[in-house]
C-alpha cells in the first residue's frame, strides 16, 4: 500500500498516537472516514457526469476506448502502425540483411537509375546503407 512497509506504518501510527493522544484518535478516524467517503462520492459523481457528457456528444464505447489509448501516444502509434507486431520477437537484423538489396527502377533508355556510376564500374555496395530502425520513434 503506497510502498509503505509494516514497520513504517507502525511508526506513523505511534507518532499520530503521541501527537493527538488516545482521546482524540477515535474522533479523527471518524473524520478521516467521512472525508474518504465524500471523496469517493465526488469521484463517482464526476465519472457519472463525464459519461452523460460523452453520451450527449454522441461518443460511443469505441471512441472512449480510443481516447483512453491516446493517454500514451507512443504506444498508441506503435499499435496502429505495427498492428500488434511484437518488436521483441522481431529479428530486425535479419530484416535489415534481407532489405540490403534496394530495388533500382530502370530508366527509359535501359540504363540504371544511378546513371554513370554503374557505367564507371562502381560497386553496388557503394549504395547508402539503410537508415537505422528505431522502434521507439514516434
Amino acid at each position: 500500500m503506497f510502498g509503505l512497509e509494516i514497520g513504517e506504518i507502525l511508526v506513523i501510527l505511534v507518532v499520530v498516537l503521541l501527537v493527538f493522544g488516545p482521546d482524540r484518535l477515535p474522533e479523527m478516524t471518524k473524520q478521516l472516514a467521512s472525508w474518504i467517503r465524500d471523496l469517493r462520492q465526488l469521484v463517482a459523481n464526476a465519472r457519472r457526469d463525464l459519461n452523460v457528457s460523452a453520451a450527449d456528444l454522441g461518443l460511443n464505447e469505441e471512441d472512449i476506448r480510443t481516447l483512453r489509448q491516446l493517454r500514451n501516444p507512443k504506444s498508441f502509434m506503435r499499435d496502429k502502425v505495427l498492428d500488434g507486431i511484437d518488436l521483441d520477437d522481431l529479428d530486425l537484423e535479419k530484416l535489415a540483411k534481407e532489405d540490403d538489396t534496394p530495388s533500382r527502377p530502370a530508366s527509359t533508355n535501359g540504363s540504371s537509375a544511378t546513371g554513370s556510376a554503374q557505367g564507371n564500374g562502381a560497386a553496388a555496395s557503394d549504395a547508402p546503407a539503410p537508415a537505422a530502425f528505431d522502434p521507439d520513434a514516434t
